[in-house]
């Protein structure tokens, strides 16, 4: 284990979706990974190749609550385009205050 993120580059997701949609007809996936959204440029391209190679699935995941603000509208908008519909939002990291609490 290191403390190095080295998330899967965008188009091994992409392909590792349109495997699983072709040979299992996955319907949703969810992407439990805590800094999926911490890269906008990751996120917003599998997004975005989600609708480019029209690979029709639901999809979740986790954000952390002060990711949220940096959203851009335009952003938020290909996301649910794509197909997401559900967040699981990390409240308890939106506040230093709160996490000591």
């Amino acid at each position: 284990m290191t403390n190095k993120y080295s998330p899967y580059p965008v188009e091994k997701v992409i392909d590792d979706l349109m495997f699983f949609k072709k040979h299992y007809e996955i319907q949703m996936v969810r992407f439990q990974d805590d800094n999926f959204f911490i890269n906008p440029q990751r996120s917003g391209g599998i997004a975005y190749l989600m609708l480019s190679n029209q690979i029709k699935l639901k999809w979740g995941a986790n954000i952390r609550a002060n990711v949220i603000p940096r959203i851009g509208r335009n952003c938020l908008k290909t996301f649910v385009e794509s197909g997401l519909d559900s967040l699981a939002i990390g409240a308890e990291s939106a506040d230093a205050e709160l996490l000591k609490n």
